[in-house]
Parts: structure tokens; C-alpha cells; sequence
């Protein structure tokens, strides 16, 4: 069996599923007679239903998706030129990114059908290949949040980032981000 394949079917799996891999940090946090304070984690899901957008713009996934778009984005011009879109998550949050960036390149959608039959995410209509992304919240403490965020144009080109952010003046800013999986 392909190793390569094996990962990315995992960070595709990551991906969708919603798993956490911890960390060593977050294993401190979490096991009993640790000398940190123990990790308070919310269960308010990524996407808040009775949220307005403007609220919504103020949320820790609005802020790690756009940091994460803009990253790849500015790769290059050919990552920019090659994907026909980058399709967001069908959500208030995926909503909102789309409506504050209406001149993006490559263009922001949730309501295009994507076809990966062939291992690799392309517009059904044009042929031509997406990058599909995913966000969630995992952890929110006070003024500090941790965001997965993933993206997947194929089986063989997937990724997803923990993203840490601190709430300073009133809006979530990147503090760090770390790669977690990749293929």
C-alpha cells in the first residue's frame, strides 16, 4: 500500500471527521496533577446559528480562516491562477469570509458542485481544480482560542493547521500557527 496515499486518506479523514491530535502542550494541560491550570474547552459549535454576520465576523474561525486563505494566496501567482476557487464550508462563518472578500483571487464560493472522484477537487462544471476548506473551533479560554483549520485539493495535497489566537481590543488576532498534517 502507497504510504503517501495512506496520509492523505488521514488528513482527509482529520479532516472531515473533526479528530484532534494533541499535542504535547495540550497534554500538560489535560492530565491530572498538572502544574498548569486544566484546559476549559467550549462546546459552541463552528457554526452559531442564531449568529449575525456581523457577529460572526467577530469569531476566532473568521479570523483564522481569512489568515489561512490569505497565506495560501499569496503563495504565488500560480496558486492563485490554478484553482478555479476556493470553495468554503456552507456555514455563517464560510458566509461571512465570502462576503468580506467578494474581489479574491482565486474567487470565494460555497455554491459551486465540486467533483473528487478522481482524487483530486476539481468544478464540476469547468473542470477546473478547487481547494475545498473546513474550519473549527476547538478551544476558546477567555481571550485565547485555538481554530482547526483544513483544505484539501487532492489525495495527494491536503493539509490542516492548529491556529492560536489571542482577543486583543476586541478582535481575534493570529498568534500562531502550526502545521499539524500534510500530504
Amino acid at each position: 500500500m502507497n504510504w503517501l496515499r495512506i496520509g492523505a486518506a488521514l488528513c482527509l479523514a482529520l479532516a472531515i471527521g473533526g479528530c484532534r491530535r494533541t499535542g504535547e502542550g495540550d497534554r500538560a494541560k489535560e492530565e491530572p496533577g498538572s502544574a498548569t491550570k486544566p484546559a476549559t474547552t467550549s462546546t459552541a459549535p463552528a457554526t452559531r446559528p442564531d449568529a449575525t454576520q456581523a457577529d460572526v465576523r467577530q469569531s476566532p474561525e473568521f479570523a483564522a480562516l481569512i489568515d489561512m486563505i490569505e497565506e495560501h494566496a499569496t503563495f504565488s501567482e500560480n496558486e492563485r491562477k490554478a484553482y478555479a476557487a476556493y470553495v468554503l464550508p456552507t456555514s455563517p462563518v464560510g458566509d461571512a469570509v465570502i462576503s468580506a472578500n467578494p474581489r479574491h483571487v482565486p474567487p470565494l464560493t460555497n455554491s459551486i458542485k465540486v467533483d473528487t472522484s478522481s482524487g483530486v477537487a476539481k468544478d464540476a462544471a469547468s473542470g477546473r481544480p478547487v481547494k475545498l476548506w473546513t474550519v473549527k473551533l476547538r478551544e476558546v479560554q477567555g481571550d485565547h482560542a485555538i481554530v482547526q483549520v483544513t483544505w484539501y485539493s487532492g489525495s495527494l495535497s491536503s493539509g490542516m493547521h492548529r491556529i492560536e489566537l489571542d482577543r486583543v481590543d476586541g478582535k481575534w488576532r493570529v498568534v500562531k500557527r502550526v502545521l499539524e498534517v500534510i500530504s
